[in-house]
């Protein structure tokens, strides 16, 4: 996806955006949009599932791998950080882990799509709840890059 096209695109048309019904208040709410409109249209359209991470987003298998192991880590942990449920218990934790890895590697072609499903499938959270919590993962994923990029120019 051309993102510098798609942040002008949004930038002169920014007030549209913010009448819509779709609450597309930010860039990234905007291309979160456009990657679940095309997952779900060639879903409903043609019963293909499209990964918008490898079409947009140009991910190997191996990187993919790494993301969804860490996304799936950072949205356990704040399960086990904001619900009481028996954490030491192994079944309840394998079980709730077994089902976040499903879900981000199945429902993660965009934000929206991964918090519906996790919301729909876990009473205790709301949709804004999960989006929010995956929004701060790739606030942390992209802080732990730069803390990455830096180190590496300093050798």
């Amino acid at each position: 996806m051309n993102l510098d096209y798609l942040r002008d695109f949004y930038d002169k048309n920014k007030e549209k955006f913010l009448e819509s019904e779709d609450s597309i208040e930010s860039f990234d709410d905007l291309v979160d949009y456009i990657e679940g409109t095309v997952s779900s249209n060639f879903e409903y359209d043609f019963h293909i599932n499209v990964d918008v991470n490898k079409l947009f987003k140009n991910l190997t298998e191996e990187n993919k791998g790494v993301i969804t192991m860490q996304l799936s880590d950072f949205i356990m942990d704040y399960l086990k950080d904001n619900f009481n449920f028996d954490y030491s218990n192994s079944f309840v934790r394998n079980t709730l882990s077994n089902f976040v890895d499903y879900a981000v590697e199945n429902f993660n072609n965009s934000k929206s799509q991964l918090a519906y499903y996790l919301s729909d499938m876990i009473d205790e959270v709301d949709f804004d709840e999960m989006k929010a919590v995956i929004s701060d993962y790739e606030k942390y994923e992209t802080y732990e890059n730069y803390k990455n990029i830096l180190s590496e120019l300093d050798k």
